[in-house]
């Protein structure tokens, strides 16, 4: 694992940046909000922003004049990042959870279809990260819905903890600043279902930043939902997390 890492810190050649302060993985299940999270805080003017996922980042040269970089791991252990921390100390993370049921309804559009059961498994395992990745010094959680909550107040807690300021400037430049990945172009509506995946996410990471809650009270079916309360431990957590 070791050997991994430092193959890792080597392509991406970021320790030779100096003036690098915090290299900061965003973390959570899909839908989930990750992604514009991950472009909000690269829209701050100190942070180098990296559009691909964690799997396509080797070779990619961090400019020496940010002081920090973002980017998204899907990853749900954190042995990676537990490594990775120890050989850097400058890798953080932050976990993003939202409500399940709101997730369930954007996944099953997205893709067409989802197994419930298997679903719950996934959400709890990310939960359950998250939670443990409060624990650590390196490490921070926050709740999709609280980060649009009195005019941004759960964002402005993760810039806070980051060590950035301008959160509200980086909304508010959200809707300026246009990037797409891998694609030569921005597609002017949703594509549709799995028509092209690049595309898809080119065109989600460039829509306005809005709460996007409670879709699941029109949408989740009442089968679904007798599914969901039937798992304790989902149950237990949604509990945790204010979601019943």
């Amino acid at each position: 694992m070791k050997k991994i890492i430092r193959r890792f810190l080597g392509k991406r050649r970021i320790a030779k940046n100096t003036k690098l302060k915090k290299i900061l993985f965003i973390t959570g299940m899909g839908h989930s909000g990750t992604s514009i999270l991950r472009k909000v805080i690269g829209n701050h003017y100190h942070v180098f922003d990296v559009l691909d996922e964690a799997e396509n980042l080797y070779d990619v040269m961090v400019p020496s004049k940010y002081e920090f970089v973002v980017y998204k791991s899907p990853r749900k252990d954190f042995d990676f990042l537990v490594d990775s921390h120890c050989t850097d100390s400058r890798f953080t993370a932050v976990a993003i959870i939202r409500d399940p049921r709101d997730v369930f309804c954007s996944y099953r559009k997205r893709m067409g279809s989802c197994d419930a059961h298997v679903f719950i498994e996934e959400w709890i395992k990310h939960a359950e990260t998250a939670i443990e990745l409060e624990k650590q010094s390196y490490g921070y959680s926050t709740q999709y819905e609280k980060m649009f909550e009195n005019n941004y107040a759960g964002l402005k807690k993760v810039f806070d903890w980051i060590g950035l300021d301008s959160a509200l400037e980086c909304i508010e430049t959200n809707t300026q600043r246009k990037v797409s990945i891998n694609t030569k172009t921005i597609p002017d509506r949703e594509p549709e279902r799995l028509e092209n995946n690049e595309m898809f996410r080119s065109w989600q990471i460039n829509q306005p930043v809005k709460q996007m809650s409670g879709i699941w009270k029109n949408e989740l079916s009442k089968a679904t939902q007798e599914i969901f309360s039937k798992s304790k431990k989902l149950c237990g957590l949604m509990e945790n997390f204010n979601y019943i």
